[in-house]
């Protein structure tokens, strides 16, 4: 709005006026609220600031830990309460900076200060001519506003590790009893950034594609390894940032199944990076690669991994892309990684795709970005760790929503559902998959309320036409159920998807140590969707009856339904992984004759111990007995007994002697 000069003096009047009230009012105003800063109740905000930070030591080797010490001063109103991460820590050098972690912080009440310290581990990327000077900052109210920051008066070189330090490469098997040909050692994975650019037409990753490792060092590393098949030809290799000295794909060892002509065998992409790596630092590795992914087909032939999704058997086009299901080992058939269910990272995904598709991925949509070219970018995030079987990349023609969610009962949390149903399925098929799937919230709040809090951030369902595959798998947050093209069913019902959905807790939260675990998760699904089929859920009439069924089962060996013979807790080969009763009816049942044992209370309160001590980690066999020992109330004897119950379900050779009528 303009203004005409008498308007502009009028104006200017007032204002001078109203500020002479003010300023009067000010002073004949009572001085009773003094002091209490925002106004509100009386309590005032901390304003926090770092006021010192001492010097480093003039040098310190890659890899060491760097002692810092430092000073936050509270100059506000109100008490700052602490918390873990308070004080964020790096060194910097001009522009460059590199964090190196948080130290926690104290109660500091108004107009005090605090000392903070902490060790932090210096990465090897810092080793150098650079000189550094350590910087702490804390945000100003605590947890929020402005970064108040100080550096250190003195600086620290990063130096090699001295002299004498011994280099060695990692293993390139962790010695998994039924696939020794998986598995890496001398590093711990800590997240994987996977970046595909792929074609559906072609089945095709083009160029642009690449998998960013971070990983920890847990030995000083000359070479180290990762899963990840030939399939794929790899240009290009980084370590921290330097091209590496060499990498060479070669097959793992030892032979893959030889008795299964067509079976797959694993392979593994072998790095020597431009240094050594020292013990307890952190590197980033970018693979960059490209060519078209390739099945792998399993010792019992049946396929996993990076699976093109066709519309008919033996991958008989129309195809519209890939269908990801990866357990045991399928992920090294479209990133390379340390492919074992006890090594978990953080995943990202971003996948580029012609904007007629939907691109899938772990944990939750960032975003989706629109390239400008025909094609868009999906980008998915999931900070849970994960193990790389549980990994999601399928790509197709969908019928996609994220619009559903449900809220928690136990947390009172808002958990999104991402659903996705082919295109391609006619419409009974499509209204049989809207009803299953809207029985998502009740599953996740049956089995809530006797596991645990549900462990990760989303959840969901994904159906593709995938008859080449055949399966459900339990793919973290997504479980995905392949169908066929013609069919009403879409690939899973309710039966199903609550035993998928379980596997979130028992399986996925908590993976099987080595895959002669499987029967862990297995056990504890088929147990789980038993529970849930019961009417009411407080019954357990379909629970008994379902321990009685499979106890009863005639010991027929060689007959591999119902064979004895076959513990569950020695597979004896990767051919026997998904075998019915050894993997999963006895198993299951065993879990059910141990409610039996010790009663309700007991039982889930196991199941909770579980999830606090194990989540987002993986399990032993010692670990899950002991632990169901120590939850089941029973002393003496039937202590001892219940040992040689488990003994007996998961090793005999025949079928167990110990039932609940014996406790």
């Amino acid at each position: 709005m303009s203004t005409t000069p008498s308007q502009q003096t009028r104006f200017s009047i007032a204002t001078i006026v109203a500020a002479l009230i003010v300023a009067l009012a000010m002073l004949i105003a009572p001085a009773a609220d003094a002091g209490k800063g925002d106004g509100k109740k009386g309590k005032g905000k901390p304003k926090l600031s770092v006021t010192e930070v001492a010097s480093p030591p003039e040098s310190i080797e890659a890899g060491a830990k760097l002692k810092v010490k430092g000073v936050v001063a509270n100059d506000g109103k109100g008490t700052f309460d602490g918390g873990e991460k308070t004080v964020k820590i790096s060194l910097r050098s001009g522009d460059v900076e590199a964090k190196l972690g948080t130290a926690p912080l104290k109660k500091i009440k108004p107009d005090k200060t605090r000392k903070f310290k902490a060790k932090l581990e210096v990465p090897s990327k810092l080793a150098g001519d650079k000189k550094y000077k350590v910087k702490a900052c804390v945000k100003k109210k605590g947890n929020g506003g402005a970064l108040r920051c100080k550096t250190s008066k003195g600086k620290v070189t990063v130096t090699e590790p001295g002299p004498g330090t011994t280099y060695t490469p990692g293993a390139r098997t962790l010695d998994d009893p039924l696939f020794p040909q998986i598995g890496n050692g001398g590093y711990d994975a800590l997240n994987y950034a996977i970046v595909l650019d792929y074609d559906p037409a072609t089945n095709e990753f083009e160029s642009g594609t690449s998998t960013t490792i971070t990983a920890k060092a847990t030995q000083n590393l000359s070479e180290f390894s990762f899963d990840f098949q030939r399939d794929l030809t790899v240009s290009a290799v980084t370590v921290n940032g330097t091209p590496a000295n060499s990498f060479q794909q070669v097959d793992a060892t030892p032979e893959f199944a030889p008795d299964v002509p067509d079976a797959t065998q694993p392979a593994k992409l072998v790095v020597t990076p431009p240094a050594g790596i020292p013990q307890g630092s952190e590197f980033t590795v970018k693979v960059s690669y490209s060519g078209t992914p390739k099945e792998i087909t399993d010792a019992d032939e049946s396929y996993e991994g990076w699976v093109q999704s066709c519309q008919t058997a033996n991958f008989t086009p129309p195809c519209d892309g890939a269908y990801t299901v990866n357990e045991p080992i399928g992920v090294q058939s479209w990133f390379p990684s340390n492919n074992v269910p006890s090594d978990k990272a953080t995943i990202d995904t971003k996948t580029t795709v012609p904007t007629t598709h939907v691109a899938l991925g772990t944990g939750e949509l960032d975003r989706r970005s629109d390239n400008g070219d025909g094609t868009w970018t999906w980008s998915w995030s999931e900070d849970d760790e994960t193990a790389p079987f549980l990994a999601t990349a399928t790509v197709g023609l969908f019928d996609y929503s994220n619009n559903s969610s449900f809220t928690e009962d136990v947390t009172g949390r808002n958990i999104p559902i991402y659903k996705a149903i082919d295109s391609a399925k006619n419409n009974t098929a499509k209204t049989n998959f809207d009803n299953y799937t809207a029985q998502i919230p009740d599953v996740m709040n049956f089995f809530a309320d006797r596991y645990g809090a549900y462990p990760f951030d989303s959840t969901g369902a994904v159906t593709d036409i995938a008859p080449d595959v055949g399966y459900a798998l339990e793919n973290q947050t997504k479980p995905h159920y392949a169908t066929s093209l013609n069919s009403n069913g879409v690939g899973f019902g309710p039966a199903t998807q609550a035993h998928e959905l379980s596997h979130q807790w028992f399986g996925d939260a908590i993976s099987p140590a080595t895959w002669q675990q499987i029967w862990f998760s297995e056990g504890w699904a088929t147990y789980s969707e038993t529970a849930y089929a019961e009417t009411p859920a407080s019954d357990d009439t379909e629970r008994v009856a379902f321990f009685d069924d499979i106890y009863s089962t005639p010991d027929d060996p060689g007959n591999g339904d119902t064979d004895w013979t076959l513990p569950p807790a020695e597979l004896g080969g990767p051919e026997n992984l998904f075998n019915g009763f050894s993997v999963y009816d006895r198993p299951g049942a065993m879990i059910e004759g141990y409610r039996e044992i010790v009663g309700d209370a007991a039982f889930y309160e196991f199941a909770e111990g579980l999830q606090d001590s194990y989540r987002y980690g993986h399990i032993t066999e010692a670990q899950f007995v002991d632990d169901a020992k120590a939850a089941s109330g029973l002393t003496g004897a039937d202590l001892t007994k219940l040992g040689d119950y488990f003994q007996q379900w998961l090793h005999s050779a025949s079928k167990p002697t110990l039932t609940p009528a014996d406790f």
